[in-house]
């Protein structure tokens, strides 16, 4: 869902403005393509991992959501506040927007205006995605789902391996254990 609104149209932007411009400018603007879906996919996978992250471990669908725009203005706020406060640059490492604005700014080969090394933007967005598969496999086990598309010989054992291995009581069936006390005659 996401690709309708990121790479697509950025793609079908370079379509128009390559066939309205051009082969000379297609074959020295090509870059711009990979640079448009290399970007796309980096904020793709972040988005789907932040949010899988985040819902897999909240069950409301509102409240995941909520958080993972959280997660963006809390960066942004708490980067501001850091940098603000200790008058360095290292408090925009907090804000995912500004990490991966640094990196679409070198892949589209223009300068961001800001003091982030490229190599720490890449360390930070690394990490990041490190944290998110690691609240996914803490949180997410894997199951198997039997298909009712069975063959005959497997449906017809599947129902005693549902049931499980049946115990037997370590106690032989006496008659006492099993003694169901009768009413007496005057509250019949």
């Amino acid at each position: 869902m996401l690709s309708l609104i990121t790479w697509i149209p950025g793609l079908f932007l370079f379509a128009i403005q390559s066939s309205i411009a051009g082969w000379a400018w297609l074959w020295s603007n090509l870059w711009l393509a990979g640079a448009i879906l290399l970007g796309m996919a980096i904020w793709i996978a972040v988005l789907s991992l932040i949010a899988l992250a985040l819902s897999a471990w909240i069950k409301w669908k509102i409240a995941a959501g909520a958080l993972v725009l959280g997660v963006f203005f809390a960066g942004a706020g708490f980067g501001s506040a850091i940098n603000s406060v200790l008058r360095t640059s290292l408090g925009s490492l907090i804000d995912l927007n500004q990490v991966v604005h640094a990196i679409w700014a070198d892949l589209f080969r223009y300068d961001s205006g800001s003091d982030m090394p490229l190599s720490h933007a890449w360390i930070v967005l690394l990490v990041a995605c490190l944290i998110c598969l690691a609240l996914l496999w803490k949180r997410v086990r894997a199951f198997e789902v039997v298909s009712e598309r069975l063959p005959d010989h497997l449906r017809q054992r599947l129902p005693l391996l549902r049931r499980g291995p049946r115990r037997q009581s370590r106690h032989p069936q006496h008659q006492a254990r099993h003694h169901q006390p009768r009413r007496p005659q005057w509250l019949r």
